[in-house]
């Protein structure tokens, strides 16, 4: 089991490196949506935007290079907590798909656990 970026970096640190992975695998997401079915290709640009405003909104509040715990702002978590759910109940329901080439199901499973380990830390 890989060691946590927790213990070395502090939560804020780590939850923008899973947040970077998440917006990088939902573009990754956009670019195929010719995949997915009608609805699922209207999810997916859902989900892009709710990954960049998690990033933008987490950097306008901690600044691009956390450090130290997860910050206590009430509206802050409200907020991350908002985009988290977008991104992860759209990602379940992408994964609902038949047909998906392997290529795109791995991504949707990837943005899947990232956005659970997002959630471990916001409520850490």
């Amino acid at each position: 089991m890989e060691d946590s970026p927790l213990s070395e970096t502090g939560a804020a640190a780590a939850f923008r490196e899973v947040a970077d992975e998440v917006l990088t695998l939902s573009g990754k997401l956009l670019s195929r949506t010719d995949c997915f079915g009608e609805d699922g290709a209207e999810s997916v640009p859902l989900v892009e935007a709710a990954a960049r405003s998690l990033v933008a909104d987490f950097d306008a509040a901690v600044g691009p290079e956390p450090a130290g715990a997860f910050p206590a702002d009430r509206d802050l978590r409200h907020e991350v907590g908002n985009y988290l759910q977008t991104i992860g109940g759209f990602t379940s329901l992408l994964l609902l798909e038949s047909g998906l080439p392997e290529d795109v199901r791995d991504c949707l499973v990837r943005l899947d656990q990232n956005t659970k380990q997002l959630v471990s830390l916001l409520h850490a």
